[in-house]
């Protein structure tokens, strides 16, 4: 099961911005999720969080049992045995198109 606890990422930017602010939700093991959003930032930087490319300001990553956001070697485990995404992005690719 992954359960995400009140996840939050504030920018770096002067203003210092929320770009995320309280996220939780909990999925079964095996399940799918989709992720809706306008905002590209803000689905950029949750996948960006759960992969490990960045740190959550504040929040935490349930894998089972184990938080595996305070610890690189879990984080990394999870994310070469059980975590799976597509990378999104907001390019259209003209030469892709039909």
């Amino acid at each position: 099961m992954l359960q995400i606890e009140n996840i939050s990422k504030i920018s770096a930017s002067p203003a210092f911005s929320s770009v995320l602010a309280h996220l939780s939700f909990c999925l079964p093991e095996k399940g799918l999720f989709a992720l809706i959003d306008d905002s590209f930032e803000e689905r950029k930087t949750f996948f960006d969080i759960l992969s490990g490319k960045e740190e959550a300001s504040e929040g935490k990553i349930f894998w089972g049992r184990k938080e595996i956001n305070r610890s690189k070697r879990r984080r990394k485990r999870a994310r070469e045995e059980v975590i799976a995404f597509l990378s999104i992005e907001d390019t259209l690719h003209l030469s892709l198109s039909v």
